[in-house]
């Protein structure tokens, strides 16, 4: 707090004094050059009356010829401690008398005064005074004036000093304190208190401003507090909002899960009952027959005709008991395919056209006579097994994926055995896979279209069992980190798209 004051005093003294002592300086310097040029001024009058009057004492002496007299006059001037030297000659220029040295240069100068004749009415010239003088005196009064100046300087600065620090302490130091202590204390919510405002100068507008904002900071900070106490209540609102929000969710996702089990319960119970029924029908009549024969064969009127009938009719029923149980045992292993678990022994790097070859030789022939299916792989990078590019991922299954597709499109792209042509390309780019079954058949419904991934929904129920893209669709998400997109147009075919990660562990961007 203290140092803080001395530094303003100090910055107030630097400031100030330079500019007073520059002031003084110029003043006494430029009194003293003018006082020095009036020196000089009255130098040279005294001289040339120095020199006026002594030339009229020196007439009679040189005209009577009395060196004597003459040097004593030569001598009187010399006691002038402005004269170095003085010379006196005749009309000949002949030195009668003589005394110091005539110099000559800056700082010296020399008068000559003509003598004349003493005779009344007489102007003849006989003679020349000469008088050198010098500054030196002038010099002397200079610095001595210098130093009186300085002197006076000196006094001047070190009275302003004190007169600045004792005005400094009393009408800005301790108005500062005050006021810094006023801010330190401010710091604590606590201790903060207005500063008694005591000047009407620029300090005490300092100090009534700095009330007004401790004012202002109060208000503000009691209108921060209510609103952090509203900002409270409605947090908790909020959080027990989220709370009822979260158990409904819960129970509506639970609900949700039921539903779905549901519904997954009774698709598999409706597609299952069909092969069932049917092979509980055969079975009765099985029944049936094997207790007419018994009747016949116990009253002894089997026939060879009867005999033959009743084999004909158990070979048949037993033959669609056999495709019942088949269609059950088709279902039972599509419902499996639906958990998309193959385990972490099936992943490896295979290339492209190996899953593509993997899912065409787990589709009947008769299929593919009859929609020929064109495959093609796209990109080649070095390093690959043949220049082909690589897959990181579940083979067996993504195959499974691709079979899955590729049925969905030759059983309900075509309806009513309409024949067509799919395409199966795989493209390799930088950090993913595309694989694309495309198809020119009749397309999807738009109404259709928002269920096709949906458990048990199918658009045919004789030809399809609603479990095939939900399975490519739980395959993708759940094991292969990948995602399915379609697009569609009736009748001008569907395309399935298929995105995977190059590696199975790569996040898709």
């Amino acid at each position: 707090m203290l140092p803080r004051s001395r530094s303003l005093l100090m910055k107030f003294l630097v400031l100030v004094v330079p500019i007073v002592v520059l002031c003084s300086v110029a003043a006494s310097g430029l009194s003293t050059y003018l006082n020095a040029q009036d020196l000089q001024r009255q130098l040279g009058q005294e001289m040339m009356n120095v020199a006026a009057t002594e030339g009229v004492a020196l007439a009679l002496p040189l005209w009577n010829y009395r060196s004597d007299n003459t040097q004593s006059i030569v001598d009187a001037i010399l006691v002038n401690p402005n004269v170095s030297g003085v010379r006196v000659t005749d009309n000949f220029n002949t030195v009668i008398a003589e005394g110091g040295a005539l110099a000559a240069g800056d700082g010296h100068w020399t008068i000559t005064t003509p003598i004349l004749s003493p005779v009344a009415g007489d102007a003849a010239y006989i003679g020349r005074l000469f008088i050198a003088y010098n500054d030196r005196q002038i010099h002397r009064t200079v610095r001595e004036r210098l130093m009186s100046d300085a002197s006076l300087v000196a006094a001047l600065i070190v009275a302003l000093s004190v007169g600045a620090a004792v005005a400094h302490a009393v009408a800005i130091g301790r108005p500062l304190t005050r006021f810094v202590r006023a801010i330190r204390r401010a710091e604590d919510p606590n201790l903060r208190q207005p500063v008694p405002v005591a000047t009407r100068d620029e300090i005490g507008d300092i100090m009534a401003a700095y009330n007004r904002l401790l004012h202002r900071l109060g208000e503000e900070e009691e209108e921060r507090r209510r609103a952090n106490d509203a900002l409270r209540v409605e947090r908790d609102r909020a959080e027990d909002a989220l709370r009822h929000l979260k158990a409904a969710q819960d129970s509506l996702i639970q609900a949700e899960k039921l539903a779905a089990l549901g519904g997954l319960v009774a698709g598999m119970a409706h597609e299952m009952n069909t092969p069932i029924g049917n092979a509980l029908v055969a079975a009765s009549f099985l029944v049936d027959q094997a207790a007419a024969m018994e009747a016949t064969l116990a009253g002894g009127k089997l026939r060879a005709q009867a005999l033959r009938d009743y084999l004909a009719a158990t070979r048949e029923t037993a033959g669609h008991v056999v495709d019942s149980c088949d269609r059950a045992a088709g279902l039972v292993r599509s419902f499996k395919m639906v958990a998309a678990d193959p385990g972490e022994q099936d992943r490896s790097t295979v290339p492209l056209s190996a899953v593509i070859d993997m899912a065409l030789a787990a589709f009947p022939e008769r299929a593919v006579a009859h929609h020929p299916i064109h495959t093609e792989v796209i990109g080649a990078e070095d390093g690959a097994e043949n220049g082909e590019p690589v897959i990181d991922s579940y083979p067996s299954l993504l195959a499974e994926v691709l079979t899955a597709l590729l049925r969905n499109a030759t059983t309900h792209a075509y309806p009513d055995g309409a024949g067509g042509a799919v395409r199966l390309t795989a493209r390799a780019e930088a950090d993913r896979v595309i694989f694309e079954v495309a198809d020119d058949g009749c397309g999807i419904d738009p109404d259709a279209l928002p269920r096709i991934f949906d458990p048990f929904f199918t658009t045919d129920r004789r030809i399809g069992s609603g479990i095939g893209l939900h399975f490519v669709h739980n395959a993708l998400a759940r094991t292969l980190n990948g995602r399915i997109a379609v697009d569609t147009e009736v009748g001008r075919g569907s395309c399935f798209r298929l995105t995977l990660p190059r590696r199975l562990d790569q996040p898709l961007a």
